[in-house]
């Protein structure tokens, strides 16, 4: 593995950023008059619990760390998504970016990719996973820090990151008595 973790994690909070930024922009905060010029979208955003969200703006939805199985972890046990919660809560998604591997970010993210035909943007490793778990290789892209997208209804900026890092007298690595399973 790199000794440097790529992370995504400030994805969200740029994508988060650039929302409010719209959605101030645009007045959706306030009430808004009768006649609402036909160039504004709103953004609407839905907060999925942990680190998700669900951004609407105009017909596209962008899913950020889907996360919406809760469920007990068995070690050595295969992982099974919770279908039935899972829908419950996301009917689409255009697009979906993951700020890191963890699973409590991406474990239902394969899932949701191959239900909806979303298009899946995270570090290598999260696309390695979605990939092995089939998730079809034209659905997704690696990233690891300096890319810029341009969709039709938003853009992102994507900001290298480290997750989980130390510095200690001037080292920077991971804590070595955490213990990994």
């Amino acid at each position: 593995m790199p000794r440097r973790f790529v992370s995504l994690a400030k994805l969200l909070l740029l994508v988060v950023l650039y929302f409010l930024w719209i959605a101030q922009s645009i007045g959706a905060a306030e009430p808004q008059p009768a006649a609402v010029p036909s160039e504004s979208k709103p953004v609407i955003m839905k907060w999925l619990g942990v680190a998700g969200w669900e951004i609407r703006t105009g017909n596209t939805i962008v899913l950020i760390d889907p996360f919406l199985t809760r469920k007990d972890r068995v070690r050595d046990a295969e992982w099974k998504t919770d279908e039935e919660a899972v829908l419950r809560v996301v009917d689409g998604a255009d697009y979906i970016f993951a700020g890191h591997s963890h699973a409590d970010h991406i474990a239902d993210i394969p899932f949701i990719a191959k239900r909806f035909g979303s298009k899946v943007i995270g570090s290598r490793i999260t696309v390695n996973i979605a990939q092995a778990a089939g998730v079809d290789k034209s659905q997704l892209t690696a990233v690891q820090g300096g890319e810029k997208f341009d969709f039709d209804d938003f853009s992102v900026q994507v900001i290298q990151s480290q997750h989980g890092v130390q510095t200690r007298s001037g080292r920077t690595g991971r804590n070595p008595r955490r213990k990994r399973f």
